[in-house]
């Protein structure tokens, strides 16, 4: 039994996907000016959740009743918001957000032996397997081997990169397998129930008491994590995850570097990389590869 074929939708929605997480890691290092990471990361998620309650309420959604969808996106809520999102947070007051982007690309490669475990219908084969290392090459060529010259000079924060990069790969499985709900239902969800993690780890030791009023870039920073990598990139990934599978949607972590290069190399003058062009087509394949396949 093979994954579902990707159709051409489910690429744009992958790219707008790779586009909401992307924009991440900048407006994370620009919201660091004045928050912490605690505050910072229950701040997007409370403002993520506040859009996506809107929007169930306007398409007059209602609430699941049964307990097992409830355990199931508690579970991915720890997994893939409240864990990751404070790891990353707290990982880029050490690293730069370009070195940050490259260890979370480490997720598809995390994805596919745990999918060919776990799943029956994303096992391993040559195409798919090519496709994964396509991709990785692909950032690779990006940052070139100069960038990953900081690996290890601040090593728990880099390992902190690749643990939210697991923790992602485990909570795409996860979210998998989860009943039947809407899309905006099982994001609302996930959102609010990270919400509820954070707050006692941002009110216990920093809630900034004291500090100045953030300014207005951080803030920007703060609601555009909310509203576009926190509410929209959680209506994309569970509208891709149940139509084309785990290791497909984790690809949208190839896509991460190439935004956030351009963005952290023009706006906080990281210096991006010159052969990004070259990256782009063996991303872009690898995205392909893994996405299609023959049908039966």
């Amino acid at each position: 039994m093979s994954a579902p074929l990707a159709r051409p939708r489910d690429y744009l929605l992958l790219a707008a996907l790779g586009g909401c997480w992307g924009s991440n890691f900048l407006a994370i290092k620009l919201g660091l000016v004045d928050f912490g990471p605690a505050t910072l990361t229950l701040g997007r998620l409370a403002i993520g959740a506040a859009i996506l309650l809107i929007v169930m309420k306007a398409k007059k959604l209602t609430w699941p009743r049964d307990g097992r969808r409830w355990a199931g996106v508690a579970l991915v809520a720890l997994l893939g918001n409240a864990v990751p999102y404070t790891l990353i947070a707290w990982g880029e007051v050490h690293i730069t957000s370009q070195l940050a982007a490259i260890l979370i690309a480490a997720t598809p490669l995390m994805t596919l032996p745990l999918a060919h475990l776990v799943t029956r219908d994303e096992k391993l084969n040559a195409r798919r397997t090519l496709g994964v290392a396509l991709g990785f090459a692909g950032v690779l060529v990006l940052v070139g081997l100069d960038a990953l010259g900081g690996l290890g000079a601040d090593l728990w924060a880099q390992l902190a990169l690749l643990a939210a990069a697991l923790s992602y790969a485990v909570c795409t499985l996860v979210a998998r397998r989860l009943p039947e709900t809407p899309p905006v239902t099982s994001a609302l969800l996930t959102t609010a129930i990270a919400t509820l993690y954070l707050f006692p780890l941002a009110a216990a030791g920093e809630m900034d008491a004291g500090a100045t009023a953030p300014g207005w870039v951080a803030s920007l920073a703060v609601i555009w994590l909310g509203a576009v990598s926190t509410a929209g990139a959680m209506l994309l990934y569970f509208t891709l995850i149940r139509a084309v599978g785990a290791t497909f949607v984790s690809l949208a972590n190839y896509m991460v570097p190439l935004i956030a290069l351009g963005l952290g190399g023009v706006l906080l003058g990281e210096e991006p990389s010159w052969n990004g062009l070259a990256a782009l087509a063996l991303i872009l394949l690898g995205v392909f590869l893994t996405g299609g396949r023959s049908r039966a």
